[in-house]
């Protein structure tokens, strides 16, 4: 019977020497892939930031008609040298011939054709030719807010939707959660369950060695809880990234600041609004922060296999070497 009890511990020794460490590296892949989602979300997010606010400065500057002696304007040069720079890192920073790769070579292409429409509203502002400067004003305004920015928000989406299915497959999955605590709890079970017989058929006082393994068991337990505090803790990230009706509501004041110039020199020329403004402008929308979320990635719990497989080995041992001497004293 007692080398029964020995080969069951053994056994259950290897599944925590194995489950719990598998549950952390699942944990640790589905961290890394979230973190490559949220690099991208800040990319994204901040060439939509950097286009909008490039359009209003060519707004503004076909206002106040200095570009007829300034040009555009240092603000659009820095906000459109700024969206090209973000898109050209998420371009580097996507996975080759995927979706999301051809999305941005798309969106890069989008932005040479806007850039090549501003120029025109410089040109026509520079002989004087207002309403044409407002056509082609009306027309890069509208290939920004209904080619360009569109495309940006869809790879928004993408990329909050592929969050959900890693951290659903990962942390939160019931395979990683069964991983972590069944063999810990069939471990603890089998050690208390062994100290109560030896106790009983030897009437002896605890196995400090039992005692040991116990704690070592509890220990592996509470080094790979992986699945709860990185679940927990990417599930708060996941509140500073997943907010996106602050760019349709920035995109919606930059719209509001368009019409009434283009309707003073050309009425004709207003193009279908992609963005309604009623009401968007003084709505209030959470900024996404992720400078923040970016914090709490680095700060993601994410285990040791190293520690979970040396605690779970020596849990073994103890356990084992706490076992031998009954074993031969059952034997004489």
């Amino acid at each position: 019977m007692l080398r029964l009890l020995l080969a069951g511990l053994v056994a259950t020794g290897v599944l925590t020497l194995i489950g719990p460490a598998l549950a952390v590296q699942r944990v640790q892949d589905a961290t890394d892939a979230i973190d490559h989602i949220v690099k991208s979300q800040r990319l994204i997010a901040l060439t939509q930031e950097s286009l909008i606010r490039a359009d209003r400065a060519l707004v503004a500057s076909f206002d106040d008609q200095s570009v007829e002696v300034l040009g555009r304007g240092v603000g659009y040069e820095n906000a459109v040298a700024t969206a090209g720079r973000r898109l050209a890192q998420l371009a580097e920073h996507s996975v080759a011939d995927t979706a999301e790769s051809r999305n941005i070579q798309l969106t890069q292409g989008l932005l040479i054709s806007y850039l090549a429409l501003a120029g025109k509203v410089e040109s026509y502002l520079r002989i004087d030719a207002q309403a044409l400067a407002a056509a082609y004003l009306s027309y890069a305004s509208h290939l920004l807010y209904l080619e360009i920015l569109p495309k940006l928000k869809e790879l928004l989406h993408s990329n909050a939707n592929a969050y959900d299915e890693i951290l659903a497959a990962g942390p939160e999955s019931q395979l990683t959660w069964v991983l972590w605590l069944l063999p810990v709890v069939m471990f603890l079970c089998g050690l208390v369950g062994v100290q109560i017989l030896l106790a009983r058929r030897f009437r002896r006082l605890l196995s400090l060695l039992f005692v040991a393994a116990t704690a070592l068991v509890l220990a592996v337990g509470v080094v790979a809880a992986t699945p709860w505090l990185a679940g927990d803790q990417l599930r708060e990230e996941r509140k500073y990234t997943h907010d996106f009706a602050y760019f349709d509501q920035q995109a919606a004041s930059a719209q509001a600041q368009l019409l009434p110039v283009v309707e003073g020199q050309c009425p004709k020329c207003l193009l279908d609004q992609p963005v309604s403004t009623a009401g968007g402008v003084k709505a209030k929308v959470s900024v996404p922060d992720f400078t923040r979320a970016q914090v709490i990635m680095e700060g993601v719990a994410s285990g040791s296999i190293g520690w979970t497989s040396l605690l779970a080995v020596l849990a073994t041992i103890s356990s084992v070497l706490g076992l031998v001497p009954r074993l031969r004293e059952y034997q004489r």
